[in-house]
């Protein structure tokens, strides 16, 4: 009996299988059982990483060059530019007001100590004074003489006022007129250093001149 029921399954089976295949027309078509791996109707997809370039910053131009302004030129090297200077060719040393005119200037003329003789050194600083009065008829000038601390204070308020004297007699004697100069002296009251060095006493011993 079980031979014969296995015969009959077997058979209706078969007669299953080619109904199904003259249903679809492919005589060809395999069939898997479920848990065939092909018999999935979707596959895994597999994830593969993909390189994802930053975005690249965006390159900022140089600014342009700054624009050339031409320096204006100071010819007699005062600090006030020719275009501004009404004192043009002020002498090597002389201080300027913001006109570029002469205000002041420092003359260490090497007097000698208790001494109001003009040395011989003094005659070029002389010459260029002489010179710049010469260009400037309306220039005055106030001539004060100092000393060190040498001496008594009365022989030395003398001794600067000398100073200044010589000083004013020998721009006199070059033409430049009286009435332009005004002299006087200030003894040792004004120090520009310490009277403790022969060096220090030599630089106060000076004349200063104030010009208007």
């Amino acid at each position: 009996m079980s031979l014969y029921f296995h015969a009959k399954a077997t058979f209706t089976l078969f007669l299953l299988t080619m109904s199904i295949q003259s249903l679809y027309g492919d005589s060809n078509v395999t069939y898997f059982a479920p848990t065939h791996p092909d018999a999935c109707s979707e596959k895994k997809a597999v994830e593969v990483p993909i390189a994802i370039a930053e975005p690249k910053a965006a390159e900022v131009p140089p600014p342009p060059p700054a624009p050339m302004i031409p320096k204006e030129s100071d010819s007699d090297n005062d600090g006030v530019v020719d275009s501004k200077d009404q004192c043009p060719d002020t002498p090597k040393g002389y201080k300027v007001d913001t006109k570029g005119c002469p205000s002041s200037v420092t003359l260490h003329l090497n007097f000698a100590s208790n001494s109001s003789t003009l040395p011989a050194s003094a005659e070029a600083e002389i010459a260029t004074l002489t010179t710049f009065m010469e260009e400037n008829p309306a220039a005055t000038m106030s001539i004060i003489g100092h000393t060190d601390s040498t001496g008594s204070r009365a022989k030395n308020q003398t001794l600067s006022e000398n100073r200044a004297k010589a000083l004013g007699s020998r721009l006199m004697q070059n033409s430049i007129a009286s009435d332009r100069i005004k002299m006087s002296g200030k003894g040792s009251s004004e120090p520009v250093v310490s009277n403790k060095t022969p060096k220090g006493r030599a630089e106060n011993r000076r004349i200063e001149i104030l010009i208007r």
